[in-house]
């Protein structure tokens, strides 16, 4: 993973364009809170050493609360506050990465003292590992580099571990609708193509659904204090196109949902946290799939109503969009194996369609999103991705 991320950080420092920078990981993979902790500060880390080369503008941690993780339904617990489900108000605590996160941004950067001890020494423990080999005679620069670091002083090497971020960053965190709304059929809210799948039989346990997931739908004010807590500067999250419009059509745009959104944007703005919205996270109101889903080429105009009309509501107070939550996602897992709403598996042709039929819609949108005079100041000039 973090090879991954400094490849694209490389990759961007010679494409000139900014970076932005988003992180998640698995309890499944890394089982020990702890050593989310660790992982997050070495994603952190790995942020600042490329700051001299790279525009790095953001960083976004996945995710604001556990919630809504697919057909694992609520065991992946990926968020920075533990979300007690079996409680019907839903509760939430903030995780050791929470504070540690928190005290990045107070600091803007990284601390010098840890704000955990190392995890606890196992004793009279015999190791099962192979012997270690000799060191390898393969030529490379070790010695070069080893050279350069081995004189920096204490001062300097605090500086290269311990780094500060410019003024002007921008730290974060997001979720996306369904994983954490719940209302999935209040106020008049449409049926999404994930809503269908878990409710047929046998797909997922009965309390694994998303139904009520973290109930943010309810809890504006509570999500705003974790917010606040945090210190972010960024919130980035989704909107759930059947709570604005229903049936997918703008013709049957429902004026509860928009209400819903835009509590959250005027709350966020009040509390100067910047909002980042994705327009599709995977949840296609199921009357759009019932045509073709994202095979249907009218995907194309039907998408762009849909942005239209999400810039011209919410466009005076959001600058940043983005159109889709990973598109290959969504054509492979989603039309190719199966792993997703609509769970189509035509992986030889469907995924390509789809695919096209997305990048499409990207560019649509993204050209109706600057045509039009949707800001009110230069200091919300949209830019979407």
């Amino acid at each position: 993973m973090l090879l991954f991320i400094l490849f694209l950080l490389t990759a961007h420092k010679y494409l000139g364009s900014p970076f932005f920078l988003v992180s998640a990981i698995s309890e499944l993979v890394i089982k020990v809170h702890f050593n989310r902790v660790k992982w997050l500060n070495v994603v952190i880390l790995s942020t600042a050493i490329q700051l001299d080369g790279i525009d790095v503008q953001r960083f976004t941690v996945r995710s604001l609360m556990d919630g809504f993780e697919g057909l694992p339904g609520y065991s992946q617990r990926f968020g920075l506050h533990y979300v007690n489900f079996e409680l019907p108000d839903r509760p939430r605590t903030p995780k050791q990465s929470a504070y540690f996160y928190s005290e990045v941004i107070e600091n803007n950067g990284l601390v010098p003292s840890p704000l955990i001890s190392s995890a606890p020494i196992l004793k009279n423990l015999k190791s099962k590992k192979l012997a270690p080999l000799p060191a390898s005679t393969v030529p490379s620069q070790a010695t070069t580099v080893w050279d350069i670091f081995s004189r920096q002083s204490k001062f300097q090497t605090q500086l290269y571990h311990y780094d500060t971020f410019p003024q002007d960053f921008m730290w974060g965190v997001s979720s996306s609708a369904y994983q954490v709304e719940g209302g999935w059929d209040a106020d008049g809210k449409g049926p999404s193509i994930w809503d269908t799948l878990v409710h047929l039989p046998n797909v997922i346990p009965e309390d694994g659904k998303g139904d009520v997931a973290c109930d943010s739908y309810h809890r504006v004010e509570e999500d705003l204090y974790m917010l606040r807590a945090l210190r972010v500067k960024t919130y980035r999250f989704s909107l759930s196109w059947s709570r604005i419009f229903p049936d997918g059509r703008n013709t049957s745009m429902n004026q509860k949902g928009v209400d819903y959104y835009n509590s959250l944007i005027d709350g966020l703005i009040k509390y100067d946290i910047t909002p980042m919205v994705t327009l599709y996270y995977w949840d296609l109101p199921q009357a759009l799939q019932d045509l073709g889903g994202w095979e249907n080429v009218t995907m194309i105009d039907i998408f762009n109503e849909y942005s239209d009309f999400c810039f011209a509501t919410f466009g005076d107070r959001v600058k940043f969009w983005m159109t889709f939550n990973q598109p290959h996602t969504i054509a492979w897992s989603g039309y190719g194996l199966g792993e997703h709403p609509p769970r189509v598996t035509d992986p030889g042709v469907a995924p390509y369609r789809v695919a096209h039929n997305l990048i499409k819609a990207h560019a649509k949108a993204y050209h109706t999103c600057l045509r039009q005079a949707y800001v009110c100041t230069e200091r919300l000039k949209p830019e979407i991705y």
